[in-house]
Order: C-alpha cells, then structure tokens, then sequence
C-alpha cells in the first residue's frame, strides 16, 4: 500500500479531503479507510449511508452490504475451525452496476474486519447472523467471541436438528431469531420453552415440505416475544380471535407486533373480527409501523384494518393483507 504520509489527499485542507471523496467510487473509500488510522476517521466522518451489514456464514465467511468481503483461511482446517487470520480476503464491491474487487491480505482477524466495516459506516451492530448449510466448520465458540452485537440470528431451514441446537444453546440471549419451526415440533417440544423467553423478534418460518405448526393458541399465549412472526401457521380462526379477546384483556403485554401468514386457502376475516366492537380503519393515507407500509388500497394489497382497544386504552390494529393467501398483521401502539 501507498504510505498514508506521501498520499496526496492527506495534503489537502480537510474540506476539500471531503468533497474529492464525496465524489470518488465507494470501493476507493473502503480501501483508502485501511490505510490509516487517519484514513479510517475521514471516510467514517463522510457519515456514508449504506445497507445493513450483515454476515452469512456457509462453508465460508462473507460479510454482506452494498459490498462482499469473503474470508479464506489457510489449510489444515482447524486454521479455518478456529477462525484464525485469514490467510486472504476478497473485498467486492458493485459501484455503478459494475463489479470491483480486490484480494487484501491485512494480517486482520475476523472480529477486526467487521469492527472496521461497521466503524467506517456508522454501524453499531450487524443486522443478522446467517448460518447455511457448511457453517459446520467452523467452531461455535470462536464465532460467538468474533461477534459485536447484532440485531438477531437465523438459521437457515436446511440444518440439520443437531446443529440449529447448537446454535440456539450457544447464543441464548440473543435478542432475535428467525428459525424453523421445526425445531419445535416432535422430540424437540422441550424447545417450546423458548417461548417465554424475551425475545424482541422471533420469526418462526417453513422451509420443509412437510406442514408443521408448533404454534397452537397456549403457545400463542405463552410467548413473550415484542415482535412475532408465523409463517404457514394453521392456527384457526377460532383460536386467533380467542387470542386477540384475551390480548385484550390483557394478555401478552409486551406484544408490539404479530405477523400470521395462515396455511389454509380460506380464512374469514369475519371469524376472526367476531365479538368486537371494532372500528373500521377506512383510510387511503399511507403509513408505516416498524418498517411495514400500509393503507387500504390495492398497490400494498391491504384488504381491511380494524381497530381494538385493550382494558387499559391501548390500541391494536387488525391488518388483513392479501399476499397469495390471508396474512393478518397486529399492531399495537403502546404509550
């Protein structure tokens, strides 16, 4: 690399250092803020927007935004095991809809790279943890102690029991997880406990041919997560409006959202609404919760909103979304 004291841009006054890097390609900034302190702290100053960052981990490491940086590690395995210095690292970049990269070998660990990434890009935490199918290689522990914080792990639905586990048992505190609900069905019901722990997402998803449902109505109940997604769920009408009827007397009070995508072809809304004394939310005005746009029209395929209250005045509301099947969201605005 160029020493950063003889680089040209370093003798320029600092507004003008700004301006010639506001208009530079973004790969030229990630490799400039490796080569130096100085460097690192004018590219984080640019205060750049870029997508959450976020790892996939397979058979390799790949850091994931707006670029790709994947990490090789050297033979034998237990170098790549233990997640060692990587012996190479490819940095990609599309700038432009054109493909940029470069191998860097900055004798960096893996905790470094993405301390570095997250720094220049005015992150404080990855969006996710990705395991895949390969992720097996790599020690649990040595990955557990590379990690910063991060919003929430999933794990992808072709893993096997054994290893979701593991994974589920190494990071028992996560604050997220999105993973498959198999995990809770079968000689796995002990997992089920899992509901009442204070998840602030939890995203229960199918990617098995064969339908699986852990979540009945008393699982419903007992989980404590803030926000709570079920994908291909056979929870039936009957139960959902008995869990809204209890939710508003009270139950699953740190609630703040629930996502049910409903397995069967034909779900009435009507089953669902029965016994409230609902108001009927008829507006075209746009407006988003947690990062979801919603409004009664056919562009968000927004079919009915209702409105409900809680013993205590909250308000919850109903939102029947029709995205090839019946999706109901809930929404509650706590004070």
């Amino acid at each position: 690399m160029t020493n950063a004291h003889s680089f040209p841009l370093f003798k320029l006054p600092k507004e003008e250092q700004i301006r010639v890097l506001r208009n530079t390609k973004s790969y030229t900034n990630i490799y400039l803020s490796f080569l130096s302190k100085r460097g690192k702290a004018l590219i984080k100053s640019l205060q750049l927007k870029t997508d959450p960052i976020f790892l996939k981990i397979d058979s390799t490491l790949e850091l994931i935004g707006f670029f790709s940086i994947t990490f090789y590690f050297s033979a034998p395995d237990v170098s790549a095991r233990m997640l060692s210095t990587p012996k190479n690292v490819k940095c990609l970049v599309l700038d432009d809809e054109l493909e940029y990269y470069h191998y860097m070998n900055l004798n960096m660990e893996l905790k470094d790279w993405i301390d570095h990434m997250l720094f220049i890009y005015n992150q404080h935490k990855l969006l996710f943890i990705g395991f895949h199918i390969g992720s097996e290689r790599f020690d649990l522990e040595a990955i557990k102690n590379a990690m910063p914080s991060f919003e929430k792990i999933i794990i992808a639905g072709n893993l096997n029991l054994t290893s979701t586990n593991a994974i589920i048992n190494k990071f028992p505190h996560t604050d997220g997880l999105c993973v498959d609900i198999k995990v809770f069905n079968g000689p796995q019901l002990n997992n089920r406990k899992r509901f009442m722990e204070n998840f602030g997402i939890l995203e229960l998803t199918d990617f098995s041919d064969a339908f699986s449902d852990p979540m009945d109505l008393n699982s419903l109940l007992i989980c404590n997560a803030k926000d709570l997604g079920i994908d291909n769920s056979a929870l039936s009408e009957k139960e959902v409006n008995r869990f809204l009827k209890l939710w508003v007397k009270g139950a699953n009070s740190r609630l703040e959202f629930i996502y049910i995508q409903f397995s069967q072809f034909q779900v009435s809304m009507e089953a669902i609404i029965k016994g409230f004394n609902c108001q009927n939310v008829n507006t075209a005005e746009q407006f988003t919760f947690k990062n979801q746009v919603y409004n009664k029209s056919e562009s968000t395929r927004t079919l009915a909103m209702f409105d409900i209250y809680r013993h205590d005045g909250i308000k919850g509301t109903i939102v029947f979304r029709d995205v090839e099947g019946l999706i109901m969201d809930f929404l509650v605005y706590h004070k």
